[in-house]
C-alpha cells in the first residue's frame, strides 16, 4: 500500500508484519481508540498497515499535502520548524507511543506546517488519505475526535504553559481558582442572638478579625468586625450584652461557591470591602475569602488600590494610582494569571480611575448640574480587555434639557470632557491617534445624533467608512447616566438586524486579514520577521465576535460572551465554540506576555513578536491559537457569504 514515495521522500519505509489482531490490540490501548467498537476496529485493522521507519528519517516537509494517517506504535516523531536559517532545526513537539500525526492537517484538507521527523526506528501503523476520510463517516467517535483535535492541542499547549508557573501558582491563592478550594472553612462563625462579649472574646481567640453570622442551616445573615465594634463603642448606652445582630453588617457580599477568584477581587474593590462569602448551591456557608488570600505575594491589593483610588483628589496621586494598577499586572504576569482574569482585573481598576478623574472634573463643572450625560468607553476598553499597553478611546452621549440647546450642552460637555482627556493621558492613557475621544465634538454627542450616526454606519456608503467606525460599535457606559448608553446599546441591537447592507462589507473587511500561517514556514511575517498579534491574531476574533452578536442581537461587548451568547443562540457545538474563545484568550496570554517582557528590558511595548525567538509551547499556542481564528472565519464566511445576518 505504501511505498518509500508515499510514507516520506526521504524516508527508508520497511513494511511490518503483523496480524489483524495485534494491530487492534495496538489500537486500543490509546484513544480515541479504546472507545470505538469492535466493528470499528476491524474495519480500521483490515486497511491500517505497518511500517518500520530508519532514525532521522523526514516524514512530511512543509507545504506537504499529507497523503497518510501516521499512529505511532512505537518509537518517537519529533515536530520541527525552520528558524531565520534555512539549517536551523526548533522543536515543537515529540510525539511518542500512542499519537497521531497530521490529524488537523488530514481533516482540513490543508498543507502541514512543520517538519516531521523520526527520532529513532519508529513503528507506525498507516492509513492511506482515502481511507482517513471513510473512516470518518464509518465511525462518529473518530470523526468527533477528529474536529475537536485542534482545540484539544490548544488546550494542551495553555496547561503546559501554566506548569511553567507551577511554583510561582503554589505561593498564592490563584484569582482563577474557584472559591470553594479558596474559602478558609474554619472561619469564625456565631449565631445571631449571640452578646458581642461573646463575639469580640471569640475572634480575640480566633486570631481574625470577621465574625460570620449564620442561621441553624449554616446560611450567613450577616459579617461583624472589629470596625463594627469601634463605631458602637462611643453610642451611649452601649451594652457589651446586646445581640450581634444588632450591630452586625446585615448586606455581606456573597457569591457562589463555583465562582471565581478575580470574580471576588472586583467584588470587594467595587464594594470597598476586604472579604466576601463564599456559599454552596443551597446558600450554605462554604467560608470567607479574605483579599490576602488572593493577593498573598503583593505588596498592594487590589482592594488597596481601589480604595487608594477613591481617595486619590489630585493628578499627582492619580497618576501613582495608574503606576500602581500597572506594576500589580505586572506582577500577576509573572505569576501566571490567565488572560481573561488579567485583564478584567487591569480594566476594572482603570475604570475606577477614569470615574474618579471624571468625578473631580465634574465637581469643577456646575454648569453641567442639570445635564444627564453617560460618559462611553470604546473598544479594548468597551470590551473589558485592556492589555498593559492601551491609549484612550472614549465619548459622551447625552440628553438635551427643556432650557437647552443641542449646541449648548455640547459646548459645556466640550471643556470639561478636554480636561478629563488630558488628565487621564498624563496618568498614561495616552491620547488616541484617530481622535476616537469625548473631547472631540463628533464623539460628545445627544443619544438621538448618535443613533444618526449609527445609521450612517449601518447602511456604508464604503467599506473603509464602515472599518473607521467598528471601533463604535463595542460602547459600553463608564459613567454617568447608565440608562442612555442602555437605551442606545437596545436600539442599535435591533436596527442593525435589520440592516441589509451592513453585514456584507463587516464580512468583507473582517476577511481581508487572515490568519499568519504559511506553508513553508509555520508563520507569514513582515519585513523584520514579526507577527503582530494584534491585529493578526486577536483582531480575527473580536471582528468575528463583533459580526455574530449584531447578527444575534447580542447585546454583550466583551468577546468571550459575545462568542458564547451567540453561540447559543445558533445552536453551535458548545466545544466548538470553547475552542475560539481559548484560542483568543491564548493569543491574549501571548500579548500580554509579550509586552510585560518589553518591559522588563526596558523596550517600549508593542504587540510585535519575533515566532522564532519563542519556545517550543509558544510556538504551539500560537499555531494552534491562529488556527482556531481561521476556522471562526470560516465559519463566518459560510454563514455571512451573501450578507445576510441570518
Amino acid at each position: 500500500m505504501s511505498d518509500l514515495q508515499e510514507i516520506g521522500r526521504d524516508a527508508v519505509s520497511i513494511p511490518f508484519s503483523m496480524e489483524n489482531g495485534q494491530r487492534i490490540d495496538l489500537l486500543r490501548r490509546w484513544a480515541p481508540f479504546d472507545a470505538l467498537p469492535e466493528s470499528e476496529l476491524r474495519w480500521l485493522a483490515e486497511r491500517i498497515e505497518a511500517h518500520l521507519i530508519e532514525p532521522d528519517a523526514i516524514l512530511m516537509k512543509p507545504g506537504d499535502f499529507p497523503a497518510q494517517f501516521l499512529f505511532i506504535a512505537r518509537g518517537t516523531l519529533r515536530i520541527e520548524a525552520m528558524g531565520r536559517a534555512s539549517d536551523e532545526r526548533r522543536v515543537l513537539a515529540e510525539l511518542s507511543e500512542g499519537s497521531c500525526f497530521p490529524v488537523e492537517a488530514l481533516h482540513e484538507d490543508r498543507p502541514v506546517f512543520s517538519t516531521c521527523r523520526s527520532v529513532d526506528e519508529a513503528l507506525l501503523l498507516v492509513l492511506s488519505r482515502e481511507d482517513f476520510v471513510e473512516f470518518q463517516s464509518v465511525s462518529p467517535a473518530f470523526q468527533a475526535f477528529c474536529e475537536a483535535r485542534s482545540a484539544i492541542l490548544l488546550e494542551q499547549s495553555r496547561q503546559l504553559y501554566q506548569g511553567q508557573f507551577a511554583f510561582n501558582r503554589a505561593s498564592y491563592q490563584s484569582l482563577d481558582s474557584p472559591l470553594a478550594a479558596i474559602a478558609e472553612p474554619d472561619c469564625a462563625t456565631c449565631a445571631p442572638e449571640t452578646p458581642v462579649r461573646m463575639v469580640v472574646k471569640t475572634l480575640a481567640g480566633h486570631g481574625g478579625g470577621t465574625m460570620v453570622v449564620v442561621d441553624e442551616a449554616r446560611r450567613p445573615l450577616g459579617v461583624f468586625n472589629w470596625r463594627d465594634l469601634i463605631e458602637h463603642l462611643a453610642d451611649d448606652g452601649y451594652d457589651p450584652e446586646t445581640p450581634v445582630a444588632a450591630l452586625m453588617n446585615h448586606r455581606p457580599i456573597i457569591l457562589s461557591g463555583q465562582a471565581l477568584g478575580y470574580e471576588a477581587a472586583m467584588a470587594m474593590a467595587t464594594h470597598s470591602t476586604r472579604h466576601v462569602l463564599a456559599v454552596d448551591g443551597k446558600g450554605h456557608l462554604l467560608g470567607l475569602v479574605l483579599e490576602r488570600d488572593l493577593f498573598a505575594l503583593q505588596k498592594l491589593g487590589f482592594t488597596q488600590i481601589s480604595d487608594a483610588i477613591r481617595r486619590a483628589i489630585d493628578i499627582g496621586s492619580a497618576a501613582d494610582r495608574a503606576a500602581d494598577i500597572r506594576q500589580l499586572a505586572h506582577n500577576l504576569i509573572e505569576q501566571g494569571v490567565g488572560a481573561e482574569q488579567l485583564t478584567h482585573l487591569v480594566s476594572t481598576l482603570n475604570d475606577q480611575l477614569a470615574k474618579r478623574i471624571i468625578e473631580n472634573e465634574l465637581a469643577l463643572c456646575p454648569g453641567l448640574k442639570t445635564v444627564k450625560f453617560s460618559w462611553l468607553v470604546f473598544g479594548s476598553e468597551g470590551r473589558h480587555e485592556q492589555t498593559l499597553s492601551t491609549d484612550q478611546d472614549n465619548g459622551i452621549a447625552f440628553a438635551v434639557p427643556a432650557d437647552l440647546t443641542t449646541e449648548e450642552v455640547r459646548r459645556r460637555l466640550l471643556d470639561f470632557a478636554g480636561r478629563v482627556n488630558h488628565q487621564l493621558d498624563r496618568c498614561g492613557f495616552p491620547l488616541c491617534k484617530g481622535e476616537v475621544m469625548a473631547s472631540n465634538p463628533a464623539c460628545c454627542l445627544s443619544v438621538d445624533e448618535w443613533k444618526e450616526r449609527f445609521r450612517d454606519w449601518l447602511t456604508p456608503a464604503s467599506q473603509q467608512a464602515l472599518l473607521d467606525a467598528t471601533i463604535y460599535f463595542d460602547f459600553r457606559s463608564l459613567f454617568g447616566s447608565p440608562k442612555l448608553a442602555h437605551g442606545l446599546r437596545e436600539w442599535l441591537a435591533k436596527a442593525a438586524r435589520g440592516s441589509t447592507r451592513l453585514f456584507p462589507f463587516l464580512v468583507q473587511a473582517a476577511l481581508q486579514r487572515s490568519p499568519p500561517l504559511g506553508l513553508i514556514r509555520d508563520f507569514v511575517v513582515d519585513q523584520n520577521g514579526s507577527v503582530d498579534l494584534k491585529l493578526s491574531g486577536v483582531t480575527l476574533f473580536v471582528d468575528a465576535a463583533r459580526i455574530l452578536a449584531l447578527a444575534s442581537g447580542v447585546t454583550a461587548t466583551a468577546t468571550h460572551e459575545r462568542l458564547r451568547q451567540a453561540g447559543q443562540q445558533r445552536r453551535i457545538l458548545e466545544a466548538e465554540v470553547e475552542a475560539w474563545i481559548n484560542g483568543f484568550h491564548s493569543l491574549q496570554q501571548l500579548r500580554v506576555r509579550n509586552q510585560h517582557e518589553q518591559h522588563v528590558q526596558g523596550g517600549e511595548m508593542s504587540n510585535l513578536v519575533d515566532p522564532t525567538r519563542l519556545d517550543a509551547i509558544d510556538r504551539k499556542i500560537l499555531i494552534e491559537s491562529l488556527r482556531q481564528a481561521g476556522k471562526l472565519q470560516k465559519r463566518i464566511e459560510t454563514w455571512f457569504g451573501g450578507g445576510s445576518s441570518m
